[in-house]
């Protein structure tokens, strides 16, 4: 026997390396698995003889047996491709992963998972969903549509009227921004709008027929500015009048007036129009006291008219007076004679009157 530090050579019997000084383990060769436990074990399996009746008993339980595990194991397999195919088909399964398909950015998938989630649910959530995919792939009719079924469902939901303001704020449709102004909201919902609508201006004369001069005054949220066109064209910063006073309509016909507000970032609101018709009507005739006839002492001829802003001009030998003429200023001498006293109004637009004649015989 060898040491196993040192491999020296060991007395037998010895408990220590007489080199080394290292104690020995004997190990006896005596090996109870060997020597006892497995011929026990090899014993108990020898077959022992068993009769036609018992083999077909336990032959008839085993089977029966197996028909029990097989049967557990196709229900637990059936069940569990039904549980996969219900849950796989079920509308929060489709809410999920239409979720992470939005955040992966794959909004067309998004987009048909939500779709399947609408068969069988109508949730605002779900509308939400699906227009804000459908707005990522500037679908935005169709987004429009889908925010609009989700209010239709919650009429007081804030989101749903904030996503509407940034789409129409997103396709500068602020037209669309004032009819959801005009819907019936809530005072928060309204404070969400107004951050993101740009109001048309107002006019202080709506559209009309007018016989005279007008003055259009516009009005806009403060602070934001104001451009115009009188030709009917969409305003701009380059295609306009920057406002800053009144405008004056001093023309006949039709005038098209658009305005349009612009906030501090240059966005451009919703353009408000007026169309303006302007027909001159010709001042009345001018009345003469006294009107003509023969006279025998010295008399004044007083003309009126109810043209505040027109001129009398008039003539004292029959022809029709014009601007060339004398122009009235006040009661005028009728001269001796025979004479024709011709009268007209022209006002500031150049439109005539009538004209006016009396004939005035005087002689002292």
């Amino acid at each position: 026997m060898k040491c196993p530090f040192c491999n020296s050579e060991i007395e037998e019997g010895s408990l220590y390396c007489n080199h080394c000084g290292s104690p020995m383990q004997v190990v006896p060769d005596y090996n109870v698995l060997e020597d006892d436990v497995l011929p026990s074990m090899l014993d108990s399996t020898k077959k022992k003889p068993v009769n036609p009746e018992e083999k077909k008993e336990i032959e008839k339980h085993l089977n029966k047996r197996w028909i029990i595990i097989v049967s557990i194991l196709l229900t637990a397999i059936l069940g569990g491709f039904i549980g996969t195919f219900i849950y796989t088909h079920s509308f929060s399964y489709y809410c999920k992963k239409a979720e992470t398909s939005y955040i992966q950015e794959d909004y067309t998938m998004a987009i048909s998972l939500y779709g399947n989630a609408l068969k069988q649910r109508e949730t605002v959530e779900v509308y939400i969903g699906l227009g804000k995919a459908q707005q990522a792939l500037e679908y935005y009719d169709e987004a429009e549509h889908s925010y609009l079924k989700a209010y239709e469902l919650n009429n007081k939901n804030e989101e749903v009227i904030l996503l509407l303001s940034l789409l129409y704020e997103e396709t500068n449709d602020y037209e669309a921004m004032e009819e959801l102004l005009s819907m019936d909201l809530t005072s928060q919902q309204l404070e969400i709008v107004n951050e993101y609508a740009i109001s048309g201006p107002k006019f202080s004369l709506k559209s009309g027929t007018y016989t005279d001069d007008i003055e259009i005054a516009i009005t806009g949220k403060k602070g934001y500015e104001i451009y115009y066109t009188l030709d009917g064209t969409e305003p701009s910063s380059h295609n306009g009048v920057l406002y800053e006073e009144p405008i004056t309509i001093s023309k006949q016909g039709t005038t098209i007036v658009s305005a349009v507000c612009v906030n501090e970032n240059g966005k451009y609101g919703v353009v408000s129009k007026e169309t303006y018709e302007i027909t001159y009507v010709a001042p009345s005739a001018p009345a003469l006291s006294p009107t003509g006839g023969r006279l025998t002492k010295e008399t004044y001829v007083t003309i009126s008219c109810d043209v505040e802003d027109g001129d009398i001009y008039y003539t004292w030998d029959g022809t029709v007076p014009t601007t060339n003429s004398s122009r009235y200023t006040g009661p005028i001498l009728v001269p001796e004679g025979n004479n024709v006293l011709s009268v007209i109004v022209i006002d500031k637009h150049g439109m005539t009157s009538k004209v006016v004649k009396g004939n005035y015989i005087y002689y002292p």
